[in-house]
């Protein structure tokens, strides 16, 4: 089964998948020759290894303490890698008679509720005061300041910030080519004119070169800032501010699609900047925003605004039996 595994990685890198999909599959799958232990691969095992997986220690709790169990999302993750596999040893490896991997469904999705920045917090968290300790001294805060405020204004998935280069923004445009997107889908990205003629200076400060990464870390060989730096930054930043809801980087892409939601910008033009490869997934943030909805309400004949009437105009229906 370790073999299948490292087959199956190799049958998608010759699809042409990304190999961050790559490692997840992998992630995912790492337990199921374990699990199997000579045990036969059929629908009943394979849902006892989901449920085996659900029941393991969560990887991160983002701050929040403890907590058992994974996350719906992860567990269907993990459902949806082990079909992929099932089938692909059916189809593939003809190791299984018959395909089974449609005997697995994926779990109902948790509701969608996140609990928003607001648009001032957003503002603080970017022009935070930090004093910053030793551990921080090699790295200049504008490295914070720009990837924060990038992520926030413009919507990006962590790791599309973190892989821009400096030749990847376009400054006549002011557009970003993302050319490492989710699904090996590359796209422009508008980039706000404030933001980037600040960085464009910024960059013509640090006399960047376009093969640069445009967040580069002040180690050697000139590799990229990690993202734990930015997620650890923000996290503290949030701490600083006193702000008490659950503040990660993704937070902040939420933040920005449901303003422009807000805003009334279409949804296919939302799902076209922030890269979402169905429209359904911009049309559920749709729900977050209810102001158009307020004044719907209010014109609700139970729900208009009456003026008091006295008591002498009052008409008691008269309920007197004869």
């Amino acid at each position: 089964m370790e073999r299948f595994l490292a087959k199956f990685g190799d049958f998608y890198r010759y699809r042409g998948l990304s190999e961050k999909t790559i490692q997840r599959n992998w992630y995912n799958l790492r337990r199921f020759p374990i699990f199997i232990d000579g045990k036969p691969i059929n629908k009943d095992t394979a849902r006892d290894y989901i449920l085996f997986c659900k029941d393991q220690k969560s990887k991160s709790t983002n701050g929040l303490g403890k907590k058992k169990g994974l996350t719906t999302a992860s567990v269907n993750s993990i459902i949806s890698s082990t079909k992929q596999f099932l089938r692909w040893l059916w189809l593939e490896e003809g190791f299984l008679p018959d395909d089974i991997s449609y005997c697995i469904k994926a779990n109902r999705s948790d509701p969608f509720f996140p609990d928003l920045l607001t648009v001032d917090e957003i503002r603080a968290i970017i022009n935070c005061p930090r004093n910053y300790d030793k551990c921080h001294m090699y790295l200049d805060r504008a490295y914070y300041d720009f990837f924060i405020e990038l992520v926030a204004c413009t919507g990006l998935r962590r790791s599309e910030a973190v892989a821009i280069d400096v030749g990847d923004v376009d400054f006549g445009d002011m557009v970003i080519r993302i050319r490492h997107a989710k699904f090996n889908k590359p796209r422009l990205v508008p980039l706000p004119t404030d933001l980037g003629l600040r960085l464009e200076e910024w960059l013509s400060i640090r006399k960047a070169k376009p093969e640069d990464p445009l967040f580069k870390s002040f180690f050697k060989d000139s590799k990229r800032i990690a993202a734990h730096s930015f997620i650890n930054e923000l996290k503290t930043r949030a701490k600083i501010l006193g702000i008490k809801k659950r503040v990660h980087l993704h937070l902040l892409r939420h933040c920005f699609i449901t303003e422009l939601i807000r805003a009334e910008a279409p949804a296919l033009k939302v799902a076209r900047i922030v890269g979402h490869s169905s429209l359904n997934t911009t049309l559920k943030y749709t729900h977050l925003v209810v102001d158009d909805l307020k004044g719907v309400m209010e014109n609700h004949p139970l729900n208009v605004a009456k003026k008091p009437e006295s008591a002498e105009n009052l008409q008691v229906p008269d309920f007197t039996i004869n």
